[in-house]
C-alpha cells in the first residue's frame, strides 16, 4: 500500500510544494518527498524526526529547483516527520507549517539461538547424552505469531527440514527430536535456523 500526501507550503517569502510517498513494501519503509522549490538554489530544507517522542532535526541541501528527501528509519517505533524550514540562497530559515507525517514501523520478524553452544547465532550445535529430544531454545523479533523453518543435519550430513508453526511468546524453545542414527549410536546435530 502507498499513500501519498501533497503539502504545500506558502511563507511570506517562498512557497514550496511537498509531495511525499509512504514507502511500505517488504523490507523498505519510510516516507520519500518530492520536492518542487522556488526561489535561488541552493536550497535547505529542515525536517524534525520524532521517534517514540525523541526530537532530531535534519536538513537536506536541495541543488536545483526540484529535489527528493527519502527518510528511512532503522528501528521499530512510532515517527512522526515533518518539514519545519527552508532556506535559499537570499532567505534562511523561513518557517514551514506542516502537517506531520505519522507512520508505525514494525520490526522485521528475526530469530536467533538464545543459549547458543557452538556457532552462530543462526546455527548451533547440539549435544546430548540422553533422551531422544533436544531442548533448544530461541529469541524471536518481530510480530507473533512466527513460523519458524529450521534444518536439523545429523552426522552423515542428512538434513531434516522442519516447520515450527503459531509460536506465540518471542522467548521460546524448540523441542528437536534426535535423528534415529544419532539417538542408537551417539553424535552431534547441528541446527540451522532457516528463516
Amino acid at each position: 500500500m502507498v499513500r501519498f500526501l501533497l503539502i504545500s507550503l506558502t511563507s511570506a517569502y517562498r512557497n514550496a510544494n511537498i509531495i511525499a510517498h509512504f514507502i511500505n513494501s517488504s523490507g523498505d519503509v519510510g516516507v520519500t518527498a518530492n520536492l518542487v522549490l522556488h526561489g535561488t538554489p541552493p536550497f535547505h530544507v529542515f525536517h524534525k524526526i520524532t521517534h517514540n517522542g525523541h526530537e532530531t532535526t535534519n536538513s537536506t541541501i536541495i541543488n536545483g529547483s526540484r529535489g527528493e528527501i527519502t527518510l528511512q528509519p532503522e528501528r521499530s517505533g512510532s515517527y512522526a516527520y515533518q518539514f519545519t524550514a527552508l532556506s535559499d540562497a537570499h532567505y534562511k530559515n523561513i518557517p514551514l507549517h506542516s502537517p506531520p507525517i505519522k507512520q508505525t514501523v514494525h520490526p522485521l520478524a528475526n530469530a536467533v539461538f538464545a543459549n547458543k553452544g557452538t556457532g552462530s547465532s543462526r546455527e548451533t550445535t547440539v549435544q546430548s547424552c540422553s533422551g531422544n529430544v533436544v531442548d533448544v531454545p530461541v529469541t524471536l523479533v518481530g510480530s507473533a505469531p512466527w513460523t519458524l523453518e529450521l534444518q536439523v543435519v545429523g552426522p552423515g550430513g542428512v538434513a531434516e527440514k522442519l516447520a515450527m508453526k503459531g509460536i506465540k511468546k518471542n522467548q521460546h524453545t524448540l523441542q528437536i527430536k534426535i535423528p534415529d542414527d544419532v539417538d542408537r549410536e551417539g553424535g552431534t546435530i547441528l541446527v540451522d535456523l532457516s528463516s
